[in-house]
C-alpha cells in the first residue's frame, strides 16, 4: 500500500470518527510516541497546496511543523490555514487532559532499618506541549522521580513516622507533602504541572510488629513470674517466721516443765543437793537453747542468704532479658519523656504569661477605677465648697435684709408715734390724698418696706451638684 492510500485511510477513519462524535478516541489510542503524544503525522493540502486543514479535539493540542522553519501550537477548534509555506506539514497532537497514574509498590529501607512499601497516586497534566512532544519518555521520567522521592522519604523518616502518626511529623499526609514540594522543583519534569499527590497505601515490615508482639508478650510474661515468685518467698519467710515461734514456744514450754520437776524434787529430796542439780540442769538447758538458737540463728542466715543469691540472680537474669528484648523500647519512652517534658514546659510557659497578662490587666483596670474614685472625690468637693459659699452669702443677705426692715418698722412707728402726739399735718400719701391718721402713715411705712424686700430680694442659684452622667462617662 502506498503512503497516498495510507494518508486517504488516515483521513477516511478522522472523518468517521468526527461524524461519530469522538474525534478523541482515535487519537487517544494512538498516544503511542512518549504515552501522551502522536507521532508525527503528514497533513494533506488543498486547493493546490494553498490550504491546509487541521482538527483538534478537545482536550487536545496540534503543532505544527512546516517548511521555513514553521512551528505553531493550536489549541481544539477547527482551522483552515492559507499562510502555511509549501512544502510538507507534520502535526503531532500531544494530550491536555488531567491524568492520573498509579506508581507502586515502592519498597524501601526506613532510618531505622525497617522495611516500608507505599503505593503512590500522581495527578497531572501537560503544561508545555512542545516540551512534551519533544521528550521521549516523560511518564517514565515521572514514575522514576516518584520512587526516587519516595526511597528519599523512607531514609530521612524513620519506620512508626512512615507506617503510623506521629505528633510532632504528622501521619500519611506529612510525607506525601514532602514528595509532592520536591517533585514540584523537580527539572526533569518540566512541561508536566503536578496537581496532587497521595498515598493510597503504606505497609510497614511484619518482622517489626512480631517483634513488638513478642515484646509486650515476654514482659508480662515476665511481670507474672516475678509476682509468682515473689509471692512463694513470701509464703517461705512466713513459714520459716511460724517455724522459729513453734520452736521458742516449745523449748519455753520445756523449760516451764523442767524447772516444775526441779522444784518437786527439790521439795521432796534434799534442798540443798536438789538445788544444785536443778542449776546444773538449768544451766544445761540454757546451753540447750543457746545451742538451738544459735543453729536457728545460723540456718536463718544461710537461708537469707541463699534467698539473696538467688534474688541476685534471678535480678541479673532479668536485667539481661530486659536489657536484650527492650532496648528499643527504653531508647522510645526516653524519647516521649522528653517530648512530654518539653510539651509540658511549653504548656507551663504559655500559662504564666496569660497569668502575667492578666495581672497586669487588672492592675490597670484598678488604677483606671482609682483615678475615676479621685476625680469624683475632687468634683464632689468642689461642688460642696461652691454650695457652702453659696448658702453663707445668701444668709448674710437673709440677715441684712431682716435688719434693714426691722430698722425701716422701727422708724415708721415712731414717726406714726410722733404725727399723733403732736398733731403734725401728715405727708403725701398714695394718690395725692392728705392722711392725718396715724395708723395710715404705718401702714404706707410697712407697704414701703415690702417694695423695698421684693426690689432687694436676691435671685440665689445654687450649683448644681454633679451628675451620674458626666460619672458614668468618666
Amino acid at each position: 500500500m502506498s503512503s497516498l492510500e495510507q494518508h486517504v485511510d488516515t483521513l477516511f477513519e478522522d472523518g468517521a470518527a468526527l461524524l461519530n462524535g469522538n474525534p478523541s478516541q482515535k487519537l487517544g489510542q494512538q498516544l503511542t510516541f512518549n504515552g501522551l503524544a502522536t507521532p508525527p503525522q503528514l497533513i494533506a493540502r488543498r486547493f493546490l497546496g494553498k490550504l491546509v486543514d487541521v482538527l483538534v479535539p478537545p482536550a487536545f493540542t496540534a503543532i505544527l511543523s512546516g517548511p521555513q522553519g514553521l512551528r505553531r501550537c493550536l489549541t481544539s477548534g477547527s482551522y483552515n490555514l492559507w499562510d502555511i509555506p509549501r512544502g510538507p506539514v507534520m502535526v503531532q497532537w500531544v494530550s491536555m487532559s488531567r491524568m492520573r497514574r498509579e506508581i507502586g509498590p515502592i519498597e524501601g529501607w526506613s532510618a531505622d532499618k525497617w522495611r516500608v512499601r507505599f503505593t503512590v497516586v500522581v495527578d497531572f497534566e501537560v503544561c508545555d506541549p512542545y516540551l512534551i512532544a519533544s521528550h521521549q519518555a516523560p511518564l517514565t521520567v515521572l514514575e522514576d522521580v516518584v520512587r526516587s522521592a519516595a526511597m528519599q522519604q523512607f531514609e530521612r523518616m524513620s519506620h512508626e513516622a512512615l507506617t503510623g502518626y506521629d505528633p510532632e511529623i504528622g501521619g500519611i499526609d506529612r510525607p506525601a507533602l514532602r514528595m509532592f514540594e520536591q517533585l514540584s522543583q523537580e527539572p526533569a519534569l518540566a512541561g508536566l504541572t503536578l496537581i496532587r499527590l497521595q498515598i493510597l497505601d503504606r505497609a510497614g515490615d511484619l518482622r517489626r510488629i512480631e517483634a513488638a508482639t513478642e515484646t509486650a508478650v515476654a514482659i508480662a510474661q515476665l511481670e507474672e513470674s516475678t509476682r509468682l515468685q515473689r509471692a512463694e518467698d513470701q509464703a517461705a519467710l512466713l513459714t520459716i517466721d511460724g517455724q522459729v515461734l513453734r520452736q521458742s514456744a516449745e523449748a519455753a514450754l520445756r523449760m516451764a516443765a523442767t524447772i516444775d520437776e526441779g522444784r518437786e524434787q527439790l521439795a521432796r529430796h534434799d534442798i540443798a543437793a536438789q538445788r544444785h542439780a536443778l542449776n546444773a540442769q538449768l544451766h544445761v538447758l540454757e546451753a540447750n537453747m543457746r545451742a538451738q538458737v544459735a543453729e536457728i540463728a545460723r540456718e536463718e542466715q544461710a537461708w537469707q542468704h541463699e534467698q539473696q543469691r538467688l534474688m541476685l540472680e534471678w535480678q541479673s537474669q532479668i536485667q539481661a532479658q530486659q536489657s536484650e528484648q527492650t532496648h528499643d523500647q527504653q531508647y522510645q519512652m526516653l524519647d516521649l519523656q522528653h517530648r512530654f517534658e518539653a510539651l509540658h514546659a511549653e504548656r507551663a510557659h504559655e500559662v504564666e504569661e496569660r497569668r502575667h497578662q492578666r495581672e497586669r490587666e487588672l492592675r490597670a483596670m484598678q488604677q483606671r477605677h482609682e483615678q475615676v474614685l479621685i476625680n469624683q472625690r475632687e468634683r464632689l468637693e468642689h461642688w460642696r465648697s461652691q454650695h457652702e459659699r453659696s448658702l453663707q452669702l445668701t444668709q448674710q443677705q437673709h440677715q441684712e435684709q431682716l435688719a434693714l426692715i426691722q430698722g425701716t418698722t422701727t422708724i415708721a412707728s415712731q414717726a406714726a408715734g410722733y404725727l399723733a402726739q403732736f398733731g403734725m399735718p401728715s405727708r403725701r400719701i398714695g394718690s395725692n390724698d392728705l392722711a392725718h391718721d396715724p395708723t395710715l402713715i404705718a401702714g404706707e411705712g410697712l407697704r414701703s418696706l415690702r417694695m423695698l424686700q421684693e426690689q432687694l430680694q436676691p435671685q440665689i442659684t445654687e450649683p448644681a451638684a454633679p451628675s451620674e452622667a458626666s460619672d458614668a462617662s468618666h
